[in-house]
């Protein structure tokens, strides 16, 4: 955003999210002809053309700006077809004139090259100076906001589909309706042509949902294994596009065109179900890791909804009540991590303690780049299944943007929450801590909303609040909340927690709270050898002050090495 303003500073009026204001201002400036441009996903070559051309001319120019953004600069995405788009009232000279000069200027991100434009002009050159170059950096700048809105335009389609995942916890009904609607749903979001769900009901009963059994049996691999038997003794993702299609399935066996072949485990906690396949998923969501990883997060929502609707034939005679609170705490199971990215320098741990209740803590860490880390503590308002389907569209939500700002947490969060305040109801918050770790710079980076501050132990074992004055709105409240962030040098031997308020809010037989200065006298007490244990230990201290809490408790560690 920041970048943006200062381009167009430069340009005027141009606005960077205006990609035709742009060359406008491009052609008025350099008194061109026309230009092309296209970015990455676009299915044709955008055009502006304010003098009479010949159309031969714009394509023969159309192809050489596709080929050399891909193959000068290195552009990942080529069309399957060129194809101009080109305003119905330009006219268009028969005879093809050359132009005096053009050039082919790339949209340039830390990415590498992600789409770029042709200028052409019958007027002599001028000296532009870096002119050309910034409308360059402009038009990256507008693909990529173009690409982040497509991105989070998927999210959110396809967050409906967890959503009503989620509606099946409180109708779960014959175990055949349950299964149908979760393969319904898993097409949709894929937007694949079909799929099944199959499941091991035991060594000899094997149970198909969607594509039949005498279908799916003639599928197999060049080594003679069988699709089914991989798909019940895999236990973890299979994603196959084109090339590794071609290299590993018997092509000749398959009784339907397969371009893409993705599988999912259905499993919660120890039990497996099954896997859940389909076929011919759009190739250009099957490429992006946020969709790779929704598919994982509705699969296990789906490993959970298969858990409640056993649990539901169960107790059947049990109250609408207890049914929802097990359902709702089976979503947030699943979306607690099991375990951490592994990143040189740094280590990770997590403990959460549920209440009796089902409340809205959770937790997560995932991977920016080689050497950084992205990690969010939260508190969703609210329990039972409502938390429950805010965790999921919050972490779903997190982790598309936080790939795309990378490093700043403030531009995250201030983008999560125009996202949740359109999606939560006025009621419903969330209070969160996001950082950002980059073990390359050794910088860490916060945004807090309406959370409580993180604590930072020193290498002598002092704990401090890093900054109990700082912080914005929680998410979710005001559409227009603009998030601020911390920077902060990493240094070796140092430690940051991060907390709910199920720590500092626990209450003894007395009603006296825990409270911050306790907590923090107790890190400092903690014996230095015992550090990988210091989350146990804050739980034992907050178990002698207060028993069981009537809170989630939720807290992280981060220690850097």
């Amino acid at each position: 955003m920041r970048r943006c303003l200062r381009l167009t500073d430069i340009f005027g009026t141009a606005v960077c999210r205006d990609e035709r204001g742009l060359i406008k201002e491009l052609l008025d400036r350099t008194s061109s002809a026309f230009c092309l441009w296209i970015g990455e996903g676009d299915l044709f070559v955008s055009s502006l053309i304010l003098s009479k051309v010949s159309r031969e001319l714009i394509d023969r120019e159309a192809s050489i700006l596709i080929d050399e953004l891909c193959h000068k600069h290195g552009m990942q995405y080529e069309p399957s077809f060129l194809d101009v788009d080109i305003d119905e009232r330009n006219e268009f000279l028969s005879e093809t004139i050359e132009p005096i000069w053009k050039e082919v200027v790339p949209a340039i991100t830390s990415e590498g090259c992600i789409g770029g434009y042709l200028i052409c002009s019958f007027e002599p050159r001028r000296e532009y100076g870096d002119f050309l170059q910034d409308i360059g950096k402009a038009l990256s700048i507008s693909i990529s906001m173009r690409k982040l809105d497509i991105r989070l335009d998927r999210a959110s389609d396809r967050f409906l589909q967890i959503a009503e995942l989620g509606s099946i916890f409180v109708s779960v009904g014959e175990t055949l309706e349950t299964e149908s609607r979760i393969l319904e749903l898993a097409l949709s979001a894929s937007g694949a042509d079909t799929g099944a769900i199959v499941r091991m009901i035991s060594d000899s009963d094997i149970k198909y949902v969607g594509i039949s059994e005498s279908i799916l049996s003639t599928i197999q691999f060049k080594d003679k294994t069988k699709l089914i038997d991989r798909l019940l003794e895999q236990k973890k993702s299979l994603i196959l596009v084109q090339d590794e299609l071609d290299r590993k399935l018997e092509i000749e066996s398959t009784p339907f065109v397969i371009q893409t072949l993705l599988s999912f485990p259905l499993s919660f906690e120890e039990k497996y179900y099954g896997s859940l396949v389909v076929f011919n998923a759009k190739e250009s969501f099957v490429k992006e890791a946020s969709f790779i990883a929704m598919m994982e997060t509705f699969s296990r929502l789906a490993g959970a909804v298969l858990t409640a609707q056993e649990r539901h034939a169960e107790r059947i005679e049990n109250e609408k009540l207890e049914k929802e609170i097990n359902a709702a705490r089976a979503i947030q199971t699943s979306l607690i991590p099991k375990s951490f990215p592994n990143t040189e320098g740094v280590k990770i741990s997590g403990l959460w303690k549920p209440s009796r209740s089902v409340g809205g803590d959770y937790y997560d860490a995932f991977q920016l780049s080689d050497r950084a880390l992205g990690v969010m503590i939260a508190d969703v308002s609210g329990k039972g299944i409502p938390a429950g389907l805010l965790m999921a569209l919050s972490r779903t939500y997190l982790k598309v943007i936080g790939i795309d700002h990378k490093y700043f947490p403030s531009d995250t969060m201030t983008r999560l929450n125009l996202y949740l305040c359109d999606e939560m109801a006025t009621n419903k918050f969330i209070t969160a801590n996001y950082l950002t770790i980059d073990m390359a710079k050794r910088k860490m980076r916060l945004a807090n909303a309406g959370h409580l501050s993180p604590i930072l132990v020193d290498r002598s074992g002092s704990a401090r609040l890093i900054s109990p004055e700082f912080g914005g709105l929680p998410l979710g409240v005001d559409i227009g909340e603009k998030y601020d962030e911390i920077v902060m040098e990493i240094e070796s031997g140092t430690m940051i927690i991060l907390y709910t308020d199920g720590l500092v809010e626990a209450r003894n037989e007395n009603n006296d709270l825990l409270g911050i200065e306790n907590v923090l006298k107790f890190i400092e007490d903690f014996r230095k050898d015992e550090q990988s244990e210091i989350l146990e230990y804050l739980w034992n201290k907050t178990l002698e002050f207060a028993g069981e809490p009537d809170d989630d408790w939720t807290c992280m560690a981060i220690k850097f090495e």
